[in-house]
């Protein structure tokens, strides 16, 4: 599913993905992961942040590996929580969140102050391919320029 601010997706999808409405407008990346999390078929949900052109599914499939009794499992890369491209677990996550939205909050920080956090190490992740790579937030025109030269040598290597 993608989760967008109107529910509108700004590029062609496929039918088989659902494309939903943040659960407050203007709110922020915390209302559109309480959207997702709320509308999850599963009871583990991996999220992914618009500007990460390289998540890797390894990263992903590890971190919910990983999660046992947490309600989230979140990669902390360089000192920085990962909490846009984590797994989280459905009910607890959408709860938390929308306890937080409730109180004002918009921070995900509020919600994983509302959790029990498995916080995974960048170090316990380096026997993933690439796992670096799925990091990169393609957020300023320098990092765009350099995600473009890596998508080009991913496409020359195939």
């Amino acid at each position: 599913m993608v989760v967008t601010q109107d529910g509108k997706s700004p590029i062609p999808l496929p039918a088989t993905v659902r494309v939903l409405a943040d659960v407050i407008p203007d709110a922020g990346p915390l209302a559109g992961l309480v959207s997702g999390l709320k509308q999850a078929r599963h009871l583990l949900v991996a999220v992914v942040s618009c500007d990460a052109p390289f998540v890797s599914p390894d990263v992903l499939a590890f971190l919910a590996g990983r999660i046992g009794d947490a309600d989230a499992a979140v990669p902390l890369v360089d000192g920085r929580r990962q909490s846009l491209q984590a797994v989280y677990g459905a009910s607890a996550g959408a709860e938390a969140g929308e306890r937080a939205l409730a109180e004002g909050s918009r921070r995900l920080d509020a919600l994983l102050a509302r959790l029990r956090v498995l916080w995974v190490r960048g170090m316990d992740m380096r026997r993933i391919p690439a796992w670096r790579r799925s990091f990169l937030n393609v957020n300023t025109p320098d990092i765009l320029r350099q995600a473009l030269a890596l998508a080009a040598e991913e496409r020359d290597r195939r």
